[in-house]
């Protein structure tokens, strides 16, 4: 029997690797008699969403008939929704007639030897992923309480720091000036207060042959005004500016300015708050003439 087996990790696997998984599944498929022909994987991807590269691609190919069962360590490996395990393990690949095996978990869609086998194996299906969402609305709302937590003790969450600033060395959670850039940030703000330009202001940095926020974009009006409108300059962390939809959907939604966490005095400056209102209220006028 042709085999695929599909091998997936989270963010949050910490005592897990894709190795052991296929050391697991390709020992399984060779002592069980089954030939694999296929291997897919998706790694750093929740197993709350179907929208993975390698499940995708795994779902296209059972669609053509490329083989006959699917291996995964567990059922949570293969999905953490519930609404997702109905789709493919109770609807789509019955229909395909192929056959799903979680090894470790004892999950198999090809035990129907009988009606009461196979009701009771669909019921422990739906309980393992009510189960596995429960887990995973718990991981994330704990997850968002701690980084609240950092965001209000003033710590520096983002991914990487603004143009201007870096993170410290010693504390990633807390960022340093870095020259010659937060030179250049303090130029833009004052030649901006004295009259000139955005478009004049490209044009000086490109000339120059400052450094710009995006190195393979290089300097333009939107980099420009990006820079003009951080708070952040002023020597305040602000975050919290989006947040996902819920652990289930990680699409991000706005959150409107006087949501946004600000917490003063947490880094150097390199503007004060005069000369950053000054040139908020100077680019409302010239939008508004």
């Amino acid at each position: 029997m042709r085999a695929a087996i599909y091998l997936r990790l989270s963010k949050e696997d910490k005592q897990e690797s894709i190795e052991n998984q296929r050391a697991l599944l390709r020992k399984y498929a060779n002592d069980h008699g089954f030939s694999v022909v296929k291997e897919y994987t998706d790694e750093a991807i929740s197993g709350l969403t179907d929208t993975r590269p390698g499940f995708a691609k795994m779902m296209e190919d059972a669609r053509k008939g490329h083989f006959d069962v699917i291996l995964a360590k567990n059922q949570s490996r293969f999905s953490r929704n519930f609404l997702h395990i109905e789709q493919y393990l109770h609807r789509e690949l019955p229909h395909l007639n192929i056959r799903f095996i979680g090894v470790t978990d004892g999950v198999d869609t090809g035990k129907i030897n009988n009606i009461a086998v196979r009701r009771s194996g669909k019921k422990t299906r739906q309980i393992y992923a009510l189960v596995n969402e429960w887990y995973c609305q718990e991981i994330s709302e704990n997850v968002r309480e701690i980084l609240h937590q950092k965001v209000l003790s003033g710590e520096f969450i983002g991914s990487s720091a603004p143009f201007g600033y870096q993170k410290s060395s010693e504390n990633p959670h807390k960022l340093i000036l870095k020259e010659p850039e937060a030179s250049i940030v303090r130029e833009l703000f004052e030649a901006y207060a004295a009259g000139t330009s955005v478009k004049e202001l490209v044009k000086h940095c490109q000339q120059k042959a400052y450094p710009s926020p995006d190195a393979k974009a290089g300097w333009s009006s939107r980099s420009i005004y990006r820079i003009l409108a951080n708070e952040c300059y002023t020597g305040k962390i602000v975050q919290g500016k989006t947040r996902t939809v819920s652990y289930k959907n990680q699409a991000r939604i706005q959150i409107p300015p006087e949501e946004w966490i600000r917490i003063a005095h947490v880094h150097e400056p390199i503007i004060s708050e005069e000369m950053f209102f000054f040139v908020q209220e100077k680019k409302h006028m010239r939008f508004t003439e």
